[in-house]
């Protein structure tokens, strides 16, 4: 009996420690990205609700798995009630027929980052689109 009781305390431990740390990512309606030029590409997303949230932060990679560098911080404009939009043109070192990838975390309020988006991937055009 006394290990039932036992069990039943550390369980409850448990379940009250994990839901103090649990942190409530922020809702994401969609990310985008989208190649503009040969030497830009535009990246926009929108929130629903920003709960626990400190900032978000925007990686671009030359592969889809790591090497991720950090383009942008982007301070919350949205809360835990309120979302925002946000718009970032890169135009970083970008060479006609790479493909990139792109990824979007947020950052809580202990400093842990959370992926809050699958990468996403965009190639730029070898010739700029508008051209005729």
């Amino acid at each position: 009996m006394t290990r039932i009781w036992r069990s039943v305390w550390l369980g409850l431990c448990l379940w009250g420690v994990v839901g103090i740390v649990s942190y409530a990512l922020p809702t994401l309606k969609y990310f985008r990205v989208e190649a503009l030029t040969t030497s830009s590409v535009k990246l926009a997303w929108e929130t629903s609700a920003e709960p626990d949230h400190q900032q978000f932060v925007l990686s671009r990679s030359e592969t889809q798995v790591n090497g991720y560098q950090t383009l942008e911080i982007f301070e919350p404009q949205g809360d835990a009630s309120h979302g925002a939009r946000y718009v970032y043109t890169d135009t970083l070192g970008l060479v006609p027929g790479m493909t990139y990838w792109y990824v979007l975390e947020s950052m809580d309020e202990e400093g842990t980052l959370h992926r809050v988006h699958d990468p996403i991937t965009v190639t730029i055009p070898l010739t700029d689109p508008t051209a005729t």
